[in-house]
């Protein structure tokens, strides 16, 4: 035990004292602010596109469009052109973007605009209000009040009474929970991506340097293996808790100096339920060392120092399988693809939380994918020790992908 402890211990303090272990944690935050601050870019562009406009109408017209123009347009009360020159020259100058002119009992409408403007066209919000606004207004002169006019164009209500079957996903989170299924399915490729490299390195570097030898002379191969997993596993469990404290952090902060950032999040927390959080991170987490450990034997393969990156990049071709499904799927959660690959160890995690997520299976399907996970990584560390014990000292010219197949074939 204590060999084993050894090896791990050597492991995580040098990825620890690695530049590149740090830029792996920097990097989902790095995206995470990347994704957010462009999405508050794009938001404020679309506000600045808003146009600008002038109302000229009968001030009691004029006074309801003004209140409630909604997102598609912002009005400018300051201006108020009256005579076409006037209305030529404001839009010359750049002070709107267009002028609304209505004339009384809608007899006629007239949107007048900057053709070099770069603003959106409001004539389609524009044309809905008014044609509403026309309607309360022959209604009235017909003698109808309001209250009748709302019942006579207004929409009729459907409520909707979902049977969904029990302990699953509320047809309310269902989307808060897609969501997270699939940020989920993005983070573990994320961390996959960085530690299927470190792994590969462990035991490949050595392998191809032949330093090996020297090692497994002092330690035996199978707790060698053992050691170097529980320090990548250490790294993990590291990288987790750093995040942990981050999201505290960021939380306390966000809570009391952007309370309006903070309450969407909240609210986006509040709508997952406990059952479905436990499953999508139980299925990743496994996930992640299923990946590693199938590395790790795969690496154990490697004769030379340009195998490596072969070597890693079947891992890496592999894993986009799921990343590509758990997007793909959502529309159609109940595919027959869709339910085998739910179940499948190295898949589950990027379909089983999409389907969870959709209400397609109950919990009890996503805790039997976290079972047949577990089991799933106990059996790939047990082939993954056993393929590094055999071949530790195995070097051939040909690739490792070329190797593994000779070894299944006997060759």
């Amino acid at each position: 035990m204590n060999k084993i402890l050894t090896v791990a211990q050597m492991v995580f303090k040098k990825r620890i004292r690695s530049a590149v272990y740090y830029w792996m944690i920097l990097a989902p935050l790095f995206f995470l602010a990347l994704t957010f601050g462009i999405a508050k870019f794009t938001m404020s562009q679309a506000e600045k596109s808003l146009p600008r406009i002038a109302i000229v109408a009968p001030q009691p017209l004029k006074k309801v469009l003004e209140q409630s123009h909604g997102k598609k347009y912002r009005v400018k009360s300051s201006v108020t052109p009256t005579t076409y020159a006037q209305q030529k020259q404001v839009l010359k100058k750049g002070k709107v973007d267009g002028i609304l002119v209505i004339s009384p009992n809608f007899e006629r409408v007239q949107y007048l605009y900057n053709s070099d403007a770069q603003a959106t066209n409001p004539v389609p919000a524009l044309q809905a209000q008014l044609t509403a606004l026309r309607s309360q207004t022959i209604a009235a002169q017909a003698g109808i009040d309001s209250a009748t006019w709302q019942k006579i164009i207004g929409k009729v209500k459907i409520n909707q009474h979902a049977f969904q079957q029990k302990d699953t996903v509320n047809q309310t989170d269902r989307a808060t929970a897609d969501g997270l299924g699939k940020g989920m399915v993005l983070v573990a490729f994320l961390f996959l991506t960085s530690y299927v490299s470190i792994v590969g390195a462990e035991i490949g570097n050595e392998k191809s340097n032949h330093l090996i030898e020297g090692i497994l002379a002092a330690v035996p191969a199978r707790k060698h293996f053992a050691g170097k997993m529980l320090g990548i596993g250490a790294l993990v469990v590291l990288q987790i808790i750093i995040y942990a404290v981050l999201g505290i952090i960021g939380q306390v902060i966000l809570k009391n100096k952007y309370p309006d950032l903070y309450r969407p999040i909240k609210q986006f927390m509040a709508n997952i339920s406990s059952q479905y959080l436990f499953v999508a991170v139980i299925l990743t987490l496994l996930t992640v060392a299923l990946y590693v450990f199938l590395t790790a034997m795969i690496a154990a393969f490697v004769s030379r120092n340009e195998d490596i990156s072969q070597a890693t990049s079947m891992v890496t071709s592999l894993m986009f399988i799921p990343y590509i499904l758990g997007f793909v799927l959502g529309s159609n959660p109940n595919m027959l693809i869709a339910k085998i690959l739910g179940y499948v160890p190295f898949f589950s995690f990027g379909v089983m939380p999409v389907r969870l997520a959709m209400g397609a299976v109950p919990y009890w399907a996503g805790y039997v994918a976290c079972a047949l996970a577990l089991v799933g990584a106990i059996a790939m560390y047990w082939c993954a020790a056993i393929v590094y014990e055999r071949n530790a000292f195995a070097y051939s010219n040909i690739g490792p992908l070329k190797a593994i197949i000779n070894k299944i074939l006997r060759k």
